[in-house]
């Protein structure tokens, strides 16, 4: 689900770059993020995929994290945006970590 983000004022979702990144830098980041809790998976969707359901990706590098991309263009209605977020995990592959 995406969260607004109050500098730009629209709603977004933060993601990776897989092309610029590795699998352990992702994971890296996303253990950091989310401590105490554990990742116990990823999902990967591509650039098309996303742009299929209606919304876009956005590069947006920060210090430390040049692979840093949004997705924006998120409706603001919370029923539009769910079932935005619906599509988008229909479409992802889903690897767990064991």
């Amino acid at each position: 689900m995406p969260m607004f983000n109050t500098e730009f004022k629209r709603w977004e979702t933060s993601i990776c770059r897989m092309d610029l990144s590795s699998l352990e830098k992702v994971l890296a980041i996303g253990a950091k993020v989310r401590e105490p809790k554990p990742v116990l998976a990823y999902a990967e969707l591509s650039v098309r995929q996303v742009a299929e359901c209606n919304v876009e990706v956005l590069a947006a590098p920060v210090h430390d994290y040049a692979e840093h991309a949004v997705i924006v263009k998120w409706p603001e209605e919370k029923e539009r945006q769910k079932a935005i977020a619906s599509e988008l995990v229909y479409r992802s592959r889903l690897s767990q970590l064991t």
